[in-house]
Protein backbone atom coordinates (compact mmCIF):
# COMPACT_ATOMS: atom_id res chain seq x y z
CA UNK A 1 0.00 0.00 0.00
CA UNK A 2 1.22 3.48 -0.78
CA UNK A 3 1.46 5.80 2.25
CA UNK A 4 0.65 8.77 0.01
CA UNK A 5 -2.98 7.63 -0.15
CA UNK A 6 -3.86 6.52 3.40
CA UNK A 7 -7.58 7.25 3.09
CA UNK A 8 -8.06 5.18 -0.03
CA UNK A 9 -5.78 2.47 1.31
CA UNK A 10 -7.62 2.17 4.62
CA UNK A 11 -10.98 2.07 2.87
CA UNK A 12 -9.76 -0.56 0.43
CA UNK A 13 -8.32 -2.60 3.29
CA UNK A 14 -11.63 -2.46 5.11
CA UNK A 15 -13.47 -3.65 2.00
CA UNK A 16 -10.95 -6.43 1.42
CA UNK A 17 -11.32 -7.58 5.02
CA UNK A 18 -15.10 -7.75 4.63
CA UNK A 19 -14.72 -9.69 1.38
CA UNK A 20 -12.08 -12.02 2.77
CA UNK A 21 -13.80 -12.79 6.08
CA UNK A 22 -16.61 -15.07 4.82
CA UNK A 23 -14.29 -16.78 2.36
CA UNK A 24 -11.60 -17.42 4.97
CA UNK A 25 -8.91 -15.75 2.88
CA UNK A 26 -6.14 -14.03 4.77
CA UNK A 27 -5.48 -10.38 4.03
CA UNK A 28 -1.82 -11.18 3.42
CA UNK A 29 -2.74 -13.45 0.51
CA UNK A 30 -4.94 -10.76 -1.02
CA UNK A 31 -2.20 -8.14 -0.64
CA UNK A 32 0.31 -10.46 -2.27
CA UNK A 33 -2.06 -11.28 -5.12
CA UNK A 34 -2.89 -7.63 -5.80
CA UNK A 35 0.69 -6.44 -5.48
CA UNK A 36 0.20 -4.36 -2.31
Amino acid sequence: MTPSRPLKASKTTRVLKMLAKPKGISLEVICTATGW
